[in-house]
């Protein structure tokens, strides 16, 4: 009877014991899938080994998520694939200057585009509006011509 007893017992600590692992394990999972929940990005786990040539990287972002366990440069190919890399080594600081120094000369290129653009408008304009008192002028003066012609 006792070892009956015995014997139920330790099946229901067995039983509650893999309850509570598997609560444990079902709200770790809520929990970790809550945090993540708002970053689209995801985690460096570990740097990736070797160095990518500049013509193959297209942009760039830092992991900036505080429940990253890295704080890393993200580089995203032309391919869009994405590696990370650690932002302390001198050729990913030299990447990100040359990255920085593109985006700034096609954001100035843009800039005197349409600059040139609205330079251009703006002489046509003045041409139209020139060429246009002159059509009046002569029409002027051709109504002028034909009054005098009439009297």
């Amino acid at each position: 009877m006792v070892k009956q007893l015995w014997r139920r017992f330790r099946i229901s600590c067995f039983i509650m014991k893999m309850l509570l692992f598997v609560s444990l394990c079902i709200s770790a999972l809520i929990v970790s899938s809550t945090a993540f929940a708002g970053s689209s990005k995801p985690c460096c786990m570990k740097f990736s080994s070797g160095i990518l040539s500049k013509k193959l990287i297209a942009r760039y972002y830092n992991e900036s998520n505080p429940l990253c366990p890295l704080h890393a440069v993200v580089f995203v190919t032309l391919k869009n694939r994405t590696f990370c890399f650690d932002p302390k080594q001198g050729w990913v600081q030299n990447i990100i200057k040359h990255l920085n120094e593109k985006e700034k000369l096609h954001i100035t290129t843009q800039n005197s585009a349409s600059m040139s653009t609205e330079k251009e408008t703006l002489h046509m304009t003045t041409q139209n509006s020139a060429s246009m008192s002159t059509e009046k002028k002569q029409s002027y003066s051709f109504s002028s011509s034909q009054r005098s012609s009439i009297m």
